[in-house]
């Protein structure tokens, strides 16, 4: 593969780069000298601890200015970083911390309690952290200039949410990290005179680091400023895309989901700025794409990627025929990467940033192909132009009656209905037909429906097995820590009402 390792070898900060924290008092906004100041400070540091080769670091925090220089500093000092999901159990951020084999810990102060018993760690911003940083003008560890050493050199160590029995660790390595933001462009060019992107997705995930790097490391416009938002607040998510005057949104579907609730601030919103709209990590429906435009009339571009923490991007690039992409689809496969459909339509997938297998966890075998596939447990569709379609969770689809259903499909015409923000189709257990599906809804700001009224609506739009026998309206669905709807919480919700009514 052809790249540039002097980018590998190092790591600098795209040109022009500024970046705002929102999270601290004032919400100060740093510039590229500041920063790469800081990145080297850290590296400096981490070089003093005189640690073992490429040891691996874990680090505790929201999204914000510590952690962002901290993992370049961990890049630079040619060490791996492990960032920690805090929104999970105490026992799995304990077990994820020692699986990964980290040396020590990094963390904000409200995170303490999060470290392990007898593991040494520094709190940020505070004067052990001030006495830790090291030199300002140090020069990144050099490194042998062959791509070899980047196939071979871990730089993450990402976990999966570990919804289903313990989280599954992840290894990148420099050449991974370098695919993974570059989408395998080896030169970055400037799209945009001003790239300013609003970051809230947590950096402990793949699509949210990601986000950031692109624009730290791999952005030339003229501008790029990064706004970084600790945690997700709708209202404050609307107020700075206006006062950033942002050009670029990156964001999971259920946080748009909550910011198209929010009528009447969007109705006196000035989104003239946003030219770009990605939505990550879950299905973003139609409905919902043509009210973004409703909104943000100004997009030239609005995408709803694909990839997962073990597959990094997939989709993404110029179909050869130079067709538009069409609105559901999560694109053309990307230049390096093979994509595939088996007999179960599930998508395998090998490329670049493909993980070969899962850390300290031989026994997964089933999750890769003898030829080397990674067996990505998605349902997928392609079309006759190679445009590929998300279907939905393998494990989501379920038989009722010996129709297959998929819940993705009851779900976009439920969310047709005027009075829903979002909704989950689950399949409880039923033993005559198998399966019954049911539905959880929420409904927008202000607006009002009942559960009869729901049903009715999909009686008059779905086909007759896929009709939900009950509806559930809830003031909120329950998300997931990385903002995606909790289908596993909303199915055992489920079966206990439908306990409670016999």
């Amino acid at each position: 593969m052809a790249v540039s390792t002097r980018f590998l070898i190092d790591f600098p900060l795209s040109p022009n780069l500024s970046i705002t924290d929102t999270g601290q008092e004032g919400m100060p906004t740093y510039n590229y000298d500041t920063i790469n100041r800081r990145i080297n400070a850290v590296a400096s540091g981490l070089s003093r601890l005189k640690l073992a080769d490429n040891s691996r670091i874990a680090i505790i925090d929201y999204v914000s200015y510590n952690f962002v220089t901290f993992n370049a500093g961990v890049y630079r000092a040619r060490h791996a970083i492990v960032p920690i999901n805090f929104k999970v159990s105490v026992e799995q951020v304990e077990y994820c911390i020692k699986d990964s084999g980290a040396v020590m810990i990094f963390c904000d102060r409200q995170f303490k309690h999060l470290v392990p018993a007898g593991m040494k760690f520094i709190e940020f911003d505070s004067t052990e952290f001030a006495d830790f940083l090291g030199d300002e003008n140090f020069v990144v560890v050099p490194l042998n200039n062959n791509y070899e050493d980047f196939e071979n050199r871990d730089i993450t160590v990402l976990y999966t949410s570990g919804t289903t029995g313990k989280p599954k660790g992840v290894v990148n390595s420099y050449a991974h990290r370098f695919w993974q933001i570059s989408r395998g462009i080896e030169k970055p060019t400037a799209k945009f005179d001003r790239l300013v992107t609003l970051a809230p997705a947590p950096l402990y995930h793949l699509a949210g680091i990601n986000n950031v790097e692109q624009d730290m490391f791999f952005s030339y416009a003229k501008e790029t400023h990064l706004v970084l938002m600790p945690q997700f607040d709708t209202k404050k998510y609307i107020q700075y895309i206006q006062d950033y005057k942002i050009t670029t949104l990156r964001l999971v579907s259920p946080m748009m989901a909550m910011v198209l609730q929010q009528k009447e601030l969007l109705d006196n919103a000035d989104f003239s700025h946003v030219r770009g709209i990605a939505l990550n990590s879950s299905f973003a429906p139609k409905k919902m794409q043509e009210e973004i435009q409703k909104y943000f009339t100004r997009l030239k571009w609005l995408v709803n990627p694909y990839g997962l923490t073990e597959t990094g991007p997939l989709f993404g690039a110029e179909n050869p025929r130079r067709l538009s992409k069409p609105m559901l689809s999560v694109g053309y496969p990307l230049p390096g990467v093979s994509c595939r459909i088996n007999s179960n339509g599930v998508l395998e997938a090998k490329g670049p940033s493909v993980l070969p297998s899962y850390h300290n966890r031989p026994e997964l075998t089933d999750s890769f192909t003898e030829d080397g596939y990674f067996i990505t447990g998605d349902l997928f569709r392609v079309n006759y132009n190679g445009f590929y379609f998300y279907m939905g969770r393998a494990d989501d689809m379920f038989k009722s009656g010996g129709e297959k259903i998929y819940p993705s499909e009851i779900e976009t015409i439920i969310e047709r209905y005027p009075s829903v923000a979002l909704s989950t189709v689950v399949g409880v257990e039923d033993e005559i037909k198998g399966h019954k599906p049911y539905a959880f809804v929420e409904l927008k700001t202000g607006y009002t429906a009942t559960p009869e009224e729901i049903k009715q609506f999909t009686i008059d739009n779905v086909a007759t097995y896929q009709i939900p026998r009950q509806v559930w309206i809830l003031d909120s669905l329950p998300r997931t820590n990385i903002g995606k709807l909790d289908r596993k919480t909303l199915k055992n919700l489920a079966i206990e009402l439908l306990q409670e009514n016999k």
